[in-house]
């Protein structure tokens, strides 16, 4: 009597779950539900797009620049008093220009320039006049000729700037296309879970079925006991598969929805069990270019690279030519001083060379020759990622052939067990067979049906595994 009230209760269970499942969800559908409420999603795609904006932050190195200052100055100094000029100096000076680094190398400076200088103590002799302005307009410039030549390092922190910003894009767009994979075998597992479900439930409802039958049978004295004992405890084996695809099945669920973003513990949406032919049919994955993670890769080797060559190259000595020339305009009215000063009247040219050169030889050129061997490491590692990458695609496609082979035996092994069962329950019924032989033939059934939909998830897992492979060419 308690196995007939739990196999009425499970059956009213499985009904309830049917009917409580809401509208039809496709896999496009659900992953869509994914774009807009998994936040690990739209953080990879923030971040990426995020990225994208930066992949010309390099180029603001050699963008113009504006610049202004201003300074004060109370210069009391013992030479004014020796040079005999005064005993006190009040300067006040603002600049204001522009600034401007080249691709090769050549930065240079042109700026506006207003003096205003106090003198206190000064003899008339000297200047009869104690406040004045200087204003003039200069222009300046430098250019390395050896450890940065012709502007090479700037280059190298541009490169490292937008290769940096590239890598950040592909890694995070190929962390947003994972988490679409992952969202992708979260459908395909409910959907084999309900399905398991399905066939678990048939099963028990046939096993009940044949427990009530030798029941009438031992009533009616036409078996023996040990056929009933037998049919309970396949009644038995059923329910336990039964309770465990439930309980894998409400698994299945909370992780369908977590991808999705919700907290719910039941899917309400009806998802479909494939057409075996439809996916049997379906063409095999291409490749084109490198998955965007050994993408990722390249632009970080070429990252590593260009800051190994800065670090390497700051070992060099410094040698660089820079000079000025400037207009410069004197009178104590600011207007007078302010027209005058594109004249020649007093201009101002200057003309040097730096050099700095490290002594430690032997240090220096050691650390340079570490960076090279730096270089070359990072360069291999990439090399092996692309490797690999040939590697693991040739592998998934083995594998995908292999799945689809094993599925195709298996469906016909699930038609040829189904046969066997039906015609050893009609001999069974015909007191030609015993409860244990079609227990055995159940089992034999039950194992086909599972093995083939656990099949089906691999296969469609295979090809969502697949599109972690995309390139920026695809």
């Amino acid at each position: 009597m308690y196995i007939r009230y739990l196999v009425t209760f499970f059956i009213i269970f499985s009904l309830f779950c049917k009917n409580s499942y809401a509208s039809g969800l496709t896999l496009e559908g659900y992953l869509e539900q994914v774009r807009y409420g998994n936040l690990e999603y739209q953080a990879a795609i923030e971040k990426s797009e995020g990225a994208v904006e930066r992949f010309a932050q390099g180029s603001l190195l050699f963008s113009p620049s504006a610049f202004s200052e201003f300074s004060w100055t109370d210069d009391r100094s013992l030479l004014l008093q020796l040079a005999n000029l005064g005993t006190r100096n009040k300067i006040e000076e603002l600049a204001a220009g522009i600034s401007m680094l080249t691709r090769f190398g050549l930065l240079g400076k042109v700026s506006y320039n207003l003096q205003r200088t106090e003198l206190f103590g000064a003899p008339p002799t000297f200047d009869p006049n104690n406040k004045f302005f200087f204003t003039f307009i200069a222009l300046e410039f430098s250019e390395s000729l050896w450890q940065d030549l012709f502007g090479k390092q700037s280059r190298l922190k541009e490169i490292s700037i937008e290769k940096g910003a590239r890598a950040t894009y592909t890694s995070e767009k190929y962390n947003s296309i994972v988490a679409l994979v992952h969202a992708e075998k979260a459908y395909w597992r409910l959907v084999a879970a309900r399905e398991l479900v399905k066939i678990h439930q048939e099963s028990f409802d046939r096993a009940g079925k044949l427990k009530e039958w030798q029941e009438k049978r031992v009533r009616q004295r036409l078996s023996e006991d040990s056929d009933l004992i037998q049919a309970i405890a396949a009644l038995k084996l059923r329910e336990l598969d039964y309770k465990t695809a439930i309980i894998d099945l409400e698994i299945a669920e909370r992780g369908f929805n977590e991808f999705r973003g919700r907290s719910d513990k039941i899917a309400k949406e009806t998802v479909v069990f494939p057409a075996l032919d439809e996916i049997l049919a379906r063409p095999l994955p291409e490749f084109k270019g490198a998955k965007l993670d050994v993408e990722a890769a390249r632009h970080n080797v070429e990252v590593s690279r260009a800051n190994l060559e800065i670090a390497r190259d700051k070992q060099l000595p410094t040698f660089s030519f820079y000079g000025s020339a400037a207009l410069k305009a004197r009178d104590e009215n600011l207007q007078i001083a302010t027209g005058d000063v594109i004249g020649t009247e007093y201009p101002v040219i200057k003309l040097g060379l730096n050099l700095t050169i490290p002594l430690d030889f032997k240090t220096a050129s050691d650390v340079k020759s570490g960076y090279l061997k730096e270089i070359i490491g990072t360069e291999k590692l990439y090399q092996r990622k692309l490797e690999e990458q040939e590697f693991q695609r040739e592998d998934l496609i083995k594998k995908i052939i292999e799945n689809r082979e094993r599925l195709k035996i298996l469906v016909d092994l699930e038609g040829v067990q189904k046969i066997k069962l039906d015609t050893e329950r009609e001999r069974h019924k015909q007191g030609r067979s015993t409860t244990y032989q079609v227990s055995l033939f159940e089992q034999d059934y039950l194992s086909a049906q599972i093995n083939k939909v656990s099949a089906v998830y691999q296969f469609l897992a295979l090809y969502a595994e697949a599109k972690k492979f995309q390139s920026e060419e695809s």
